[in-house]
């Protein structure tokens, strides 16, 4: 999300648009989206219907539960002071995807776990920013 966010200027200014897509309900992903003030839109999928569409799958528990991670979720919580509710797709990963104006994708990185995240000059050669 940071990344997104730092270059978020470069992906307008190539005349595209991000949407974050979550899980959560539309409450909670309204009030998650005001807490860190995201530049971008945020959609809400409880089916996980995009989820399967674009490939996405479960992480491993090798992948759930390593220093990384427990330190992303403590900085987030010492940041924010939320604390973040377990749900039943906990081992949901996301990804990142770049579509044309067509609806071909023309990046795809599927995440293997929390906090891999693609090269953001990758992402942004697929929109034709050098």
């Amino acid at each position: 999300m940071a990344q997104l966010r730092a270059h978020y200027p470069d992906i307008k200014a190539a005349g595209a648009d991000v949407l974050l897509v979550t899980f959560a309900p539309p409450d909670r992903a309204a009030k998650w989206a005001r807490a860190h003030d995201l530049p971008y839109r945020l959609g809400s999928d409880v089916s996980r219907r995009i989820y399967f569409d674009y490939g996405l799958g479960n992480a491993r528990l090798g992948d759930l539960i390593n220093l990384q991670v427990v330190a992303a979720g403590v900085k987030a919580f010492t940041r924010s002071r939320l604390v973040p509710r377990l749900t039943q797709h906990g081992a949901q990963v996301g990804g990142y995807f770049v579509v044309d104006d067509t609806g071909k994708v023309v990046f795809a990185y599927p995440s293997k776990g929390p906090g891999d995240y693609p090269n953001p000059k990758d992402l942004l050669a697929a929109l034709g920013v050098e």
